[in-house]
């Protein structure tokens, strides 16, 4: 039996554990790292908040039941250690926002918390329940974006070697192909985020488990789509938050469905377009089309003839699209007009 672990451990100092709690300290440094490790949160009354909720949680430490998380934070912010807000301006919104009170004489200079990464350790102790007995429903989750769920820790220097450059050789060349889905990343949301091992590791690991890159490219540019326009989600168009192995598989599955939709969009417009500039062969009847449309379109009334139905079952059936009034009748001229056509009715 091997004695090396098949993961990254998260790394609690023993002190700290000693003073606080085993739970309370791998939740904090959980939150430690996300505060001066990345981009995370949001800015508060001078202190830098991150957010999750509990369900997110339990998916970094899967070994902690749901009320062994509650109560370790609840212990955290009766001893003052941490703070914890509800700051959403929605408010229906009660996911908790956190943060540390460093100046705290439990985090003294005798206790530094490490930098750590990511990690699903399962070491628990203390007042951990047996998952069997602790209730392990997990919450909700809010119809937003997920939050800050990457479990930390890691002992290899912060700092990562750039990658050298690499050559145009596509699903020959994973790094290459990584470095790709991140240029098109970083075209999509105006980044500038480099090449190195540490930003490609999450698209280098999903490229590694059979997704392909337009798959990637997908999902980046759906997120871009959702997120880009609010800032205070702006830290969730990283590569890391994008790619991230908990999160992709629902992220694609939504990617796909947004794709559908939009090439169904897409389609339909090319048609109405299309529709409307083809000319109709043969003399164009006297119509009156405003008349026809106040009356088939606005009022819903029952057509006269044959022509009226087929125009009326048309728009019915693809619409105008997202026009105005004004537009809708210039779209329902050559509408009315091919419907008498095709019909061979006169008007």
């Amino acid at each position: 039996m091997s004695l090396l672990l098949p993961s990254r451990p998260i790394v609690v100092i023993p002190e700290l554990a000693m003073r606080v709690g085993l739970n309370e300290a791998m939740l904090l440094q959980q939150v430690h790292y996300w505060i001066t490790e990345t981009t995370s949160g949001i800015e508060h009354d001078g202190r830098r908040w991150v957010y999750n909720t509990i369900a997110e949680w339990m998916e970094q430490f899967p070994f902690l039941s749901e009320s062994s998380i509650k109560r370790a934070f609840s212990s955290l912010k009766s001893q003052g250690i941490i703070y914890v807000e509800q700051l959403s301006s929605d408010p229906r919104d009660k996911t908790n926002f956190y943060a540390i009170n460093y100046e705290h004489r439990a985090l003294t200079d005798e206790v530094k918390m490490t930098s750590c990464n990511r990690s699903n350790c399962t070491v628990a102790s203390g007042h951990n329940e047996p998952m069997q007995q602790a209730k392990p429903a997990r919450c909700k989750r809010p119809k937003r974006a997920a939050l800050l769920t990457e479990s930390t820790s890691e002992s290899t220097p912060k700092e990562n070697p750039p990658i050298a450059p690499q050559s145009d050789a596509g699903a020959d060349n994973p790094s290459a192909e990584a470095g790709e889905v991140l240029d098109f990343l970083n075209e999509k949301i105006n980044g500038r985020t480099p090449k190195r091992a540490d930003t490609l590791r999450e698209i280098t690991e999903r490229l590694a488990e059979g997704n392909s890159a337009a798959e990637l490219k997908l999902v980046a540019e759906h997120r871009a789509s959702l997120l880009l326009g609010d800032p205070k989600m702006g830290h969730m168009l990283s590569a890391k938050m994008i790619f991230d192995a908990v999160r992709f598989g629902g992220y694609l599955a939504a990617a796909n469905a947004w794709d559908r939709q939009r090439s169904h969009k897409a389609a339909m417009a090319e048609a109405v377009e299309q529709q409307r500039q083809e000319p109709v062969a043969g003399d164009a009847p006297e119509i009156d089309f405003d008349e026809a449309f106040d009356r088939l379109i606005r009022d819903a009334a029952m057509p006269e003839n044959d022509a009226e139905k087929r125009a009326q079952q048309q728009v019915r059936k693809n619409g105008f699209g997202n026009v105005d009034e004004s537009k809708a009748r210039q779209q329902w001229r050559p509408i009315l007009t091919r419907a008498y056509a095709m019909s061979g009715v006169q008007a």
